[in-house]
C-alpha cells in the first residue's frame, strides 16, 4: 500500500466545476475528513510550491482514480488524478478518494471466498484480477470499494451489441441478453446469478453500496494511517 506521508493527502480541485457537482466533492472529502484519520487539505494557488505532490480532481467522463501515493509519479500534477464526472454521486467520489489514499477494490481482496466466473467479463478484467493485492482487513461485501457481481458483465451489453462478440465464452441464457433484461428472471433464468462475473460460494451475488464507508472501510483506513490513532 503506497500510504500517503504524514497521513496527510494534498489536493487540487479544478476550477469550474457546476455547483451541484463540487458540493458533492466537498462532502466527500468532509466525510472522510470528519473521520480524524487521515487530513484532506486543499491546495490553493502558489501554495502548491510549498507542498509537493498533490491529487488534481478534475471534470471528465467517467469517475476514476490512481491508487495511493507515489513518490515517483509522473502525472502533471504530481500526485495523481481522480476523475469526477456529472454522473458521481457523493459515495462514488469517496469510493474514488479511497483509491488515492491506497485502497484497492474489495473484490480482489485475497481473504474472500469469492468465486469467479471468467468468462462472463465483456472488458476491464483487471478490475478482477490483481495477484499484488494487499489486504488492509478481512474480506468485507460491504465495503464502499466492492463491486457488484454484475458490473462489466457481458450481459451489460445493450440489444444492439451482437453477442458474437463473445463467442469464445460459455454464454449465458439467451433470455438475460440486453441490458433491460439482465437484472430480472425470466422464464425461470436466473439473469443476475447467469449473468454474475462472480458470487458468493453459495451462489449467492452481491449489489455494491456507495452509501458510506463501512466498519471494515474505517478500520482499513485506520490500519494505513495509524498517526493519528
Amino acid at each position: 500500500m503506497r500510504a500517503w506521508p504524514n497521513s496527510t493527502m494534498f489536493y487540487i480541485v479544478e476550477s469550474g466545476f457546476p455547483e451541484k457537482l463540487e458540493k458533492k466533492i466537498r462532502d466527500a472529502i468532509e466525510t472522510i475528513n470528519n473521520l480524524n484519520i487521515v487530513k484532506l487539505v486543499e491546495v490553493i494557488g502558489d501554495d502548491y510550491a510549498e507542498v509537493g505532490q498533490s491529487v488534481f480532481i478534475y471534470k471528465n467522463r467517467g469517475c476514476s482514480s490512481h491508487i495511493g501515493w507515489n513518490q515517483d509519479d509522473t502525472e502533471e500534477s504530481g500526485g495523481g488524478l481522480i476523475r469526477i464526472s456529472q454522473d458521481c454521486s457523493t459515495g462514488v467520489i469517496i469510493h474514488e478518494i479511497l483509491h488515492a489514499l491506497g485502497f484497492i477494490h474489495e473484490q480482489v481482496n485475497p481473504s474472500s471466498n469469492l468465486i469467479f466466473n471468467y468468462s462472463r467479463i465483456a472488458y476491464n478484467e483487471d478490475q478482477f484480477i490483481n495477484k499484488d493485492a494487499v489486504a488492509l482487513t478481512t474480506y468485507d461485501s460491504k465495503s464502499i470499494m466492492h463491486y457488484s457481481s454484475n458490473d462489466f458483465s457481458i450481459c451489460n451489453y445493450p440489444d444492439n451489441y451482437a453477442w458474437v462478440d463473445f463467442l469464445g465464452k460459455d454464454l449465458p441464457d439467451k433470455s438475460c441478453k440486453g441490458s433491460s433484461h439482465w437484472t430480472s428472471i425470466e422464464s425461470g433464468v436466473n439473469c443476475p446469478v447467469e449473468c454474475a462475473v462472480f458470487s458468493l460460494p453459495g451462489g449467492e451475488i452481491i449489489e455494491k453500496q456507495r452509501n458510506s464507508l463501512s466498519a471494515l472501510d474505517i478500520l482499513g483506513l485506520r490500519s494505513l494511517y495509524p498517526l493519528n490513532n
